[in-house]
């Protein structure tokens, strides 16, 4: 569990160093991702937005995908969303995990401010969310950079779905994001759709998800 948390806060925060070849780029993100077993998501991407990042392999301990505005260097960007699936062990639970992420975060930044995780259940799946506030310096840069981040963590039947927005900021910040914020950036978030072939413990998908 934690060299899969650690991998997975790793990716999240390092990105960039992988995000360089210009040929993984997508015109726009496809309808649905299909990961682990039978399960789909669906996340409604902005317009002027791109997957920069993907590594669906099915089967393998975490997958990421992640999308920044078209305009953005992948490099150094000020604008992230990201998309984590870790296939479920037994032991694995959506609580669990962010817990683990509040702990790397406190590790990882020089100042860290965390929100508490607030619990909640959407279409009888677990949820927690929380926002954090973090200054840490990236290994391809010469200074430090604020960031502040939106994190859901929940768990269908096969896996667990890490949800990140993250935005850049000039000064480190309080956590207190502007009404526009939820309504605009994380539209995509709120608006993400997980479902089954076969609704094991989530909704059914709709006809033709699989032919996608």
């Amino acid at each position: 569990m934690n060299k899969i948390f650690a991998a997975a806060l790793a990716l999240s925060l390092c990105a960039p160093s992988f995000m360089a070849n210009a040929e993984e780029k997508q015109d726009g993100p496809p309808r649905w991702f299909h990961l682990v077993g039978d399960e789909y998501f669906h996340i409604p991407v902005q317009d002027g937005w791109q997957v920069v990042w993907a590594d669906p392999k099915s089967g393998e301990s975490l997958i990421e995908i992640d999308f920044m505005p078209v305009d953005q260097d992948p490099a150094d960007w000020q604008d992230k969303l990201t998309i984590q699936v870790i296939p479920k062990e037994e032991d694995m639970t959506a609580e669990l995990m962010i817990n683990q992420i509040a702990v790397g975060f406190k590790k990882l930044c020089l100042d860290h401010i965390q929100t508490p995780n607030f619990p909640g259940m959407e279409k009888g799946i677990q949820s927690f969310q929380a926002i954090v506030g973090c200054e840490w310096q990236p290994p391809e840069f010469d200074k430090t950079v604020f960031e502040n981040l939106y994190l859901r963590v929940f768990e269908s039947p096969k896996a667990i779905y890490v949800q990140q927005r993250a935005w850049r900021l000039k000064e480190f910040s309080v956590l207190m994001l502007p009404p526009e914020i939820y309504e605009e950036d994380l539209g995509p978030i709120n608006n993400f759709v997980l479902c089954s072939l076969s609704g094991e413990g989530i909704p059914v998908c709709p006809i033709g998800t699989n032919d996608q």
